[in-house]
């Protein structure tokens, strides 16, 4: 229906544009003019809407509670690897349909794994719901007080494996940014009173 016919309509638009785009080799790193800028930021906001509209198709059809389908987009999200480093940002896409399937089926199963914690009684669900409702917070304290780069230069001092690094420093990272807010909620208690 006419749904569908939005969705193949805004990523064949974004496809163009993004194919434009690397055939004049156009590095997003170093665009200093406005109206590149401009083009960057349509091109993200085409893609980010395909993305949105391709959720409300999935919703609508119930993807979700399809069992057999999130095991395929499991399996799938598991090979992303295939289609290299990515990054919406610089616009660095690799192969543009890769690109789309890898990231489709890890959103589906992050939403999957996010209603199969929700179901369930973890003693964890208190702490991700903690980081979920001030997840603003956290991004705003990891990048202004510098957070991630420090846990990133400790964990890499004592490690050489990048997953390790990685894993190790979103762990410290994590640890740190519950102590703030924990901290932070207290004080923020001790003022309304």
């Amino acid at each position: 229906g006419y749904s569908q016919l939005k969705i193949y309509t805004i990523f064949l638009i974004c496809l163009l544009i993004y194919r434009i785009f690397i055939q004049y080799k156009i590095n997003v790193a170093e665009l200093e003019n406005p109206m590149f800028m401009i083009l960057v930021f349509v091109i993200r906001s085409f893609i980010a809407f395909s993305f949105m509209t391709i959720g409300y198709t999935f919703a609508k059809i119930n993807i979700y509670e399809n069992k057999s389908i999130l095991c395929l987009f499991s399996l799938v999200s598991i090979l992303s690897f295939i289609n290299g480093n990515v990054d919406l940002n610089y616009l660095r896409l690799n192969n543009v349909l890769l690109y789309y399937v890898f990231a489709i089926a890890g959103s589906v199963l992050v939403i999957q794994i996010s209603i199969f914690i929700s179901e369930k009684k973890f003693y964890f669900n208190r702490l991700l719901a903690l980081w979920g409702k001030n997840s603003l917070f956290i991004m705003l304290t990891h990048a202004i007080f510098l957070i991630y780069q420090i846990c990133m230069k400790i964990i890499s001092t004592l490690m050489s494996d990048e997953i390790l690094i990685i894993s190790f420093t979103f762990l410290l990272t994590m640890l740190l940014e519950t102590i703030f807010l924990c901290c932070h909620e207290k004080i923020v208690t001790r003022i309304n009173k």
